[in-house]
């Protein structure tokens, strides 16, 4: 047999409202209409909106911001080194003319050297004619030139350097300063 069923009074109770539902139907205020429903709906929406339009406007300034001052940074560092850039150049030029006036100083006084040897020349070249006077140069009579060591050297022979027919200028300079036998 089944136990006996224990009386509903003998069960503990969460609460002391009793267990009786009314079928009463509910009063106004308990209801809310939807139109409220929607307005707090679109409300938290709009309030979603706005929190997240405010976050993304956060964000871009934060990037704009970044940028500018990278922006900033790089143009400060193109402005030292284009500073840097004309201090070198400036120091390039300087020596240029530098060099400039030393290749000048030194052609002219190429120039005073070339002058000074030729008056040396001219003057010791005077000095031996006449230490010389008309001496005409000695060479004994059925003298024959002397073989050298040179085994390519050949006497009847005409040389490589032995002029034939005119000088002509050659067509490799512009001045014709270089001439071809």
């Amino acid at each position: 047999m089944p136990p006996k069923r224990k009386r509903r009074d003998d069960v503990a109770s969460d609460s002391e409202e009793s267990d009786i539902v009314s079928l009463c139907r509910p009063t106004a205020t308990a209801l809310l209409p939807a139109e409220t429903l929607k307005t707090k709906r679109d409300r938290g929406r709009k309030d979603i909106a706005a929190n997240f339009d405010a976050y993304a406007a956060g964000k871009k300034k934060a990037i704009a911001n970044h940028y500018a001052s990278e922006a900033e940074n790089r143009s400060t560092e193109a402005k030292a080194l284009l500073t840097l850039y004309a201090e070198v150049i400036a120091r390039r030029a300087s020596i240029e003319r530098s060099i400039k006036k030393l290749v000048s100083n030194s052609k002219s006084d190429r120039d005073e050297l070339t002058i000074l040897l030729k008056a040396v020349y001219t003057g010791r070249r005077g000095q031996l004619d006449t230490a010389t006077g008309s001496i005409a140069p000695i060479k004994p009579k059925g003298a024959v030139s002397t073989p050298t060591m040179n085994p390519r050297h050949v006497v009847d022979k005409h040389s490589v350097f032995d002029m034939k027919g005119d000088p002509q200028p050659n067509e490799r300079t512009k001045e014709g300063h270089a001439y071809r036998w």
